[in-house]
């Protein structure tokens, strides 16, 4: 058990006779074990590169009220993960990593900043940036 432990050692021999001897124990038990963690490759401070493929421009005008964003992300080693903000709130993850897809933006009225960040096994993000402005009649 935890904590100090009282332990009573007896002995008697043929004869009757008996000795006894009183022992305390402190007993700690060890910490459980950590959980593995994924193994990142280190020494990579080398980003992602991202690109917007379309619409491809950095800068749109459009009365769409949604619209869909394709592009591709390239790493020396392996792309993670494809994720988008928009300075209007909204936020997400991409369809795909190499090759990605984001289906169906919704897009307030007004200017909206986009940002595309892919992010490989080490952390590393690059980014890539576009602006859609959609008006009303």
């Amino acid at each position: 058990m935890p904590g100090v432990n009282q332990i009573t050692i007896q002995a008697t021999d043929d004869e009757s006779s008996s000795a006894s001897i009183l022992l305390r124990v402190s007993y700690q038990p060890p910490a459980a074990p950590t959980p593995p963690s994924t193994p990142r490759p280190t020494g990579d401070t080398i980003a992602p590169r991202v690109s917007i493929t379309s619409p491809n421009t950095t800068y749109l005008v459009t009365r769409n009220s949604a619209v869909t964003l394709r592009g591709l992300a390239t790493d020396n080693d392996i792309v993670e993960a494809v994720r988008w903000e928009c300075n209007c709130g909204l936020s997400g993850q991409a369809t795909g990593t190499q090759s990605w897809v984001i289906a169906n933006l919704a897009l307030p009225v007004g200017p909206n900043q986009i940002r595309v960040y892919a992010r490989d096994r080490a952390g590393n993000e690059g980014v890539a940036m576009i602006t859609i402005h959609r008006y009303v009649d």
